[in-house]
């Protein structure tokens, strides 16, 4: 498999696990077992930002996107519609941080709020995913050919890139440390919540 396959999918991998341990956590304040990490919850949206919008989204449309329509009869409107989605996306990853800001300003009155607009945008970038995955990723296996892999490989792994390169690599795995070790168990690796 090439590699900048792998690479697109573990990074799905890695964005459906915070999605999840972060709507376990909300979950479980909702339901009283936890209290508010708010520290918490904008690392995550920081994360959510710095990984899919300066670094996931801008590969996928400088690299394969391109590679993908001279290659792939057909395929324009789906790419057309997943360009459509990385835009709106960080336009609901916005208003998400707006009402985080208002749930940490208001407190309990202002959770349900929050849950509604986190379950929505994981709904989003779910079915986002899941269109790549489907739609686009198994029809890269198939018309892509070996100098385009060799251009997206290189694109994909790229260690002196300014944007993709080692510096950004480190902040990405610091923020997924971070996120990990200070989710309470049982969905990350940090202490049980208090009160749960």
């Amino acid at each position: 498999m090439p590699e900048a396959l792998g690479i697109i999918r573990q990074e799905h991998r890695r964005l459906a696990a915070v999605m999840q341990c972060v709507e376990a956590v909300v979950h479980d304040i909702e339901a009283g077992r936890g209290q508010p990490d708010f520290e918490l919850l904008h690392a995550v949206l920081a994360y959510l930002e710095t990984f899919l919008y300066a670094f996931h989204h801008p590969k996928e449309d400088q690299y394969l996107f391109p590679a993908l329509r001279r290659r792939a009869a057909g395929i324009d409107a789906t790419l057309d519609e997943l360009e459509e989605q990385h835009s709106r996306g960080e336009v609901l990853l916005h208003g998400l941080t707006e009402s985080l800001a208002v749930y940490e300003q208001r407190g309990a009155p202002a959770l349900e709020d929050f849950a509604h607009a986190l379950e929505a945008y994981h709904a989003f970038e779910w079915a986002h995913m899941r269109k790549e995955e489907v739609e686009v990723l198994r029809v890269a296996e198939q018309a892509l050919q070996a100098e385009d892999w060799r251009e997206l490989d290189a694109a994909f792994t790229a260690h002196d890139d300014p944007l993709f390169g080692d510096a950004p690599s480190a902040h990405f795995r610091k923020l997924f440390s971070e996120i990990a070790n200070r989710t309470p168990a049982p969905h990350g690796l940090g202490p049980p919540a208090a009160g749960g």
